[in-house]
């Protein structure tokens, strides 16, 4: 297996995930004078299906202040303080200190606007996620 044949699609398929997603349009939040950035994450099975996506709402609060935003998410989490998240019908409202503001949004389900594939090689030869674990692989990085 080619070292570098795996990392780098695994690697740019990883930033393109970022990239596309953070590019996303994001909900207007209500809270006013606030800028709002949203990024979506996907994390991905062994062999590339979607194990499950999440978002990061930040905030860049000029003050204490409550925030309110929109969205459909099975769970919420503040990363940011203690303040308790309120959601109804789908509208969420929670007090932020002035700074920076996060939130993590997960979502039951998404899709995601790529098929991607995963194949893993080791020595020329298909293997399986399970198996490659813990393998070395030393023929083409020899030190000369």
């Amino acid at each position: 297996m080619n070292y570098r044949k795996v990392t780098k699609p695994a690697a740019a398929m990883t930033l393109s995930l970022v990239l596309a997603a953070g590019s996303m349009t994001s909900a207007m939040a209500a809270t006013a004078n606030t800028n709002k950035e949203e990024n979506i994450y996907v994390n991905l099975d062994d062999n590339g299906s979607v194990d499950g996506v999440y978002v990061v709402n930040s905030y860049d609060l000029k003050k204490d202040q409550k925030i309110t935003d929109y969205g459909n998410y099975s769970s919420m989490t503040n990363l940011s303080s203690e303040s308790k998240l309120n959601e109804q019908n789908g509208k969420i409202t929670v007090n932020g200190k002035k700074g920076k503001f996060y939130y993590q949004g997960d979502l039951d389900s998404a899709k995601i606007p790529w098929d991607v594939d995963i194949l893993y090689e080791l020595d020329g030869e298909e293997i399986d996620a399970k198996d490659l674990a813990g393998k070395r692989y030393y023929d083409h990085y020899r030190c000369r």
